[in-house]
């Protein structure tokens, strides 16, 4: 299983949480630091998987980083995040990549 596929369920998890799929866009850059390191500490706490989406921490954290990352640096035209964030739109609802 690829991680970008891992890391695709996070989004489409994020998008039925919050509801649209361009939230991270108008989201304080400061709330993605935040959400990263309570997932990078909840993984140092030897806690795999979200309580909440029950998907692993690790890919949470990379989720809110790519965010980071596209924000400064990122041509959102072009990049691979884009594209990412185009494909989980394609995948089916009841699609899921892991199981645990």
């Amino acid at each position: 299983v690829c991680s970008s596929d891992l890391i695709c369920q996070v989004r489409e998890y994020g998008i039925a949480k919050y509801g649209n799929s361009e939230d991270w866009r108008s989201t304080p850059s400061i709330m993605h630091y935040n959400a990263a390191l309570r997932h990078i500490r909840a993984l140092f706490e030897n806690e795999e998987f979200d309580n909440e989406s029950e998907l692993p921490h690790l890919f949470h954290a990379a989720s809110n980083l790519m965010f980071l990352i596209e924000e400064r640096y990122g041509n959102t035209k072009t990049s691979d995040f884009i594209k990412i964030n185009k494909s989980i739109l394609k995948m089916g609802k009841n699609e899921r990549i892991i199981n645990h």
